[in-house]
C-alpha cells in the first residue's frame, strides 16, 4: 500500500507541474507590475505565472515539512502526556 501512495504522490506532482507548464506557456502577452514600493517594465505574464507558482510551491511544501517535523517532535510526547493523564483519572476513579 505504501509504494501505491508514493507512486499516487509522484503522479500527483507531476500532474500539478505539467498542469503549470502549460498554463506559464499559454500566456505570451506582456504587463506591467506596480507593486507597492517596486514598479517593473513590461514583463511576460508566463514569467510572472512561472514564479508565483513555484513560490507557492516551495511554501507550501515548506509550510508542509514544518507541520510533519512538529507532529514527530512533539507528537510522541503529547501522546505520552495524554496517556499518563488518561490512566492517573482512571486509577483515581477506581
Amino acid at each position: 500500500m505504501s509504494k501505491l501512495k508514493k507512486i499516487f504522490l509522484l503522479c500527483l506532482i507531476i500532474l500539478m507541474v505539467f498542469v503549470g507548464v502549460v498554463f506559464v506557456l499559454l500566456n505570451n502577452s506582456k504587463l506591467e507590475l506596480d507593486l507597492l514600493f517596486y514598479h517593473t517594465g513590461p514583463v511576460n505574464v508566463s514569467i510572472l505565472i512561472g514564479l508565483a507558482f513555484a513560490v507557492g510551491f516551495l511554501l507550501g511544501m515548506a509550510v508542509t515539512s514544518l507541520t510533519v517535523l512538529k507532529l514527530k517532535i512533539f507528537g510522541k510526547r503529547g501522546r505520552d502526556r495524554a496517556i499518563k493523564s488518561s490512566t492517573q483519572v482512571v486509577a483515581s476513579k477506581s
